[in-house]
C-alpha cells in the first residue's frame, strides 16, 4: 500500500491484512487515471485484495480469477483445484492472465500496468524443471519447501535442510524472472511495450531463512527482509547499468512513477522521485528512512547508510547495529551509545510525525476493516496472517 500511496504504512493505516485504505488517501492508479491512463492490475495474493483499498483507481483490478480457479477450478486457468495458492507455483498463471487482459485494453490511451508476481514466496514450490537446476539430486531430508506449516521462530537442524530450503527459494526467483522475461517480451512482440515506456521491477519484502531465528516475513526489520530488488528501465531517460547507491524505499514508487509522466505527488506524500535522483538532478534531502510493519508484530526501525535502529514497540526492547562494522547485524550497540540514543530521538520524532499525518486523513482514528470472504479468510489463515 505503500507503493501505490506514496506515504508510510503508519500514515495511510493499512497495516494488517483487514486494514481498508481511507477513502482520503488517492492512490497512485487513481492519479495515473486522471492524467488519462488506463489502469490495469494482475496479481494472485490473498494479501493485495481490492476490497483493501488495493483496487482504487484501477479500471480493471484482476484479483479474482486465479484465486477463484485455486478454489473452484472455473476458468481452467491453473487446474490447481482445491489447493491453497501457496501450495503452487503461479508465476506462469500470471503471465497467461496479464496477456490476455492485454487483448481488451483499448487502443487510443497509455497504459499504467501492474503486475504482482507471487512466486518467490512461501512455499517454496517451484516447477520440476526449476527444482532441477538448483536443488541437490542427493538431498534426502525432511525439507520440502513448505514454511506455513513451520513455526515462524525455527531453526534448522542442519546445513544441509538450510541448503535445500535456499535452494529451492532459488528455484522460485529463477521461475518469476523467466515469466517477466516472457511478458515484457510478448508486450514488446504486441507493440504494447517500446523503448518509451517506463519499465519498473521491484520486490515487496524478503524473505527470512533463520538469520535471526526466524522463517518468511512480517515479523521484523533485518536487511533480509527489508533489502529487495529494484530495477528501473527507461532508454534515453535513464543511464543504462547505473547503480544508484541512495537509499530508498516502497513510498518512492508513487512520486517516481508521477513524475515521469508529468504528474505531482500529493504535497502529504514523503517519497522521492527516483528518476531525478538517479539522473543527478535532484538528492534525498533525508539520509535516513523510517520503517514499520504490523502484520506479524508491531516493529518501527530507522535506516541510514551506517546504522539499522529496530524498535519492538510491544516488548519495548530496541536493537541497534552499525551496519560498516556488523552487515549481518549480529552484535548490538548498546542504547547507552550517543548515536544510538541520538537515532532514537529521530526514530520517535518520525512516529509522531507520521502519526499527526494519520489523523489528518482520518480524524477519529478509526480504520474501516474490509469484509472478507470464505475463501479468503481460510487463505490468510493458511498463511499464517490471520490466527
Amino acid at each position: 500500500m505503500s507503493m501505490f500511496t506514496g506515504v508510510s504504512p503508519i500514515q495511510h493505516g493499512v497495516v494488517t491484512t483487514r486494514n481498508v485504505l481511507p477513502d482520503t488517501v488517492p492512490t497512485l492508479a487513481s492519479q495515473m487515471r486522471e492524467l488519462g491512463y488506463h489502469t490495469v492490475g494482475v496479481l494472485c495474493n490473498p494479501c493485495a485484495v481490492g476490497r483493501m483499498g488495493f483496487n482504487k483507481g484501477f479500471d480493471l483490478y484482476d484479483d479474482f480469477t486465479i484465486l477463484l480457479d485455486f478454489e473452484l477450478n472455473l476458468f481452467d486457468v491453473g487446474n490447481q483445484s482445491r489447493k491453497q495458492v501457496h501450495r503452487a507455483p503461479t508465476s506462469k498463471k500470471i503471465t497467461d492472465l496479464a496477456l490476455r487482459h492485454m487483448t481488451k485494453i483499448p487502443k487510443d490511451k497509455p497504459l499504467f500496468l501492474f503486475v504482482l508476481y507471487y512466486d518467490p514466496h512461501g512455499d517454496y514450490v517451484p516447477l520440476g524443471k526449476y527444482e532441477k537446476m538448483f536443488v541437490d539430486p542427493a538431498y534426502s531430508g525432511k525439507i520440502n519447501g513448505s514454511v506455513y506449516g513451520m513455526p515462524g521462530m525455527y531453526k534448522f537442524e542442519n546445513k544441509a535442510d538450510r541448503n535445500h530450503m535456499l535452494a529451492l527459494y532459488d528455484a522460485e526467483i529463477r521461475q518469476a524472472d523467466d515469466e517477466v522475461s516472457r511478458l515484457i517480451g510478448e508486450l514488446r512482440n504486441k507493440g504494447i511495450c517500446t523503448d518509451d515506456d517506463l519499465l519498473i521491477c521491484l520486490a515487496d519484502h524478503g524473505e527470512e531463512f533463520c538469520e535471526h531465528g526466524g522463517l518468511r516475513h512480517g515479523r521484523t526489520l533485518y536487511n533480509e527482509v527489508t533489502q529487495v530488488p529494484l530495477i528501473m528501465r527507461w532508454p534515453g531517460k535513464l543511464p543504462a547499468g547505473k547503480v544508484v547507491d541512495n537509499l530508498c524505499d516502497h513510498k518512492d514508487l508513487a512520486p517516481t512513477i508521477l513524475g515521469a509522466v508529468g504528474g505531482k505527488a500529493r504535497e502529504y506524500a514523503t517519497g522521492a522521485d527516483l528518476i531525478s535522483i538517479a539522473k543527478g538532478e535532484s538528492s534525498r534531502k533525508s539520509h535516513s528512512l523510517g520503517l514499520h510493519v504490523q502484520a506479524e508484530g508491531n516493529f518501527t526501525g530507522w535506516r541510514t547508510e551506517e546504522w539499522l535502529l529496530l524498535n519492538d514497540m510491544r516488548k519495548d526492547r530496541t536493537e541497534a547495529y552499525n551496519l560498516q562494522d556488523d552487515p549481518l547485524q549480529k552484535k548490538t550497540v548498546a542504547a547507552s551509545d550517543a548515536k544510538v540514543a541520538s537515532l532514537m530521538s529521530e526514530m520517535k520524532d518520525w512516529v509522531r510525525h507520521e502519526e499527526k499525518l494519520f489523523v489528518s486523513h482520518v480524524p477519529d482514528g478509526k480504520i474501516e476493516e474490509s469484509k472478507l470472504t470464505r475463501q479468503q479468510i481460510e487463505a490468510l489463515k493458511a498463511m499464517g496472517y490471520i490466527h
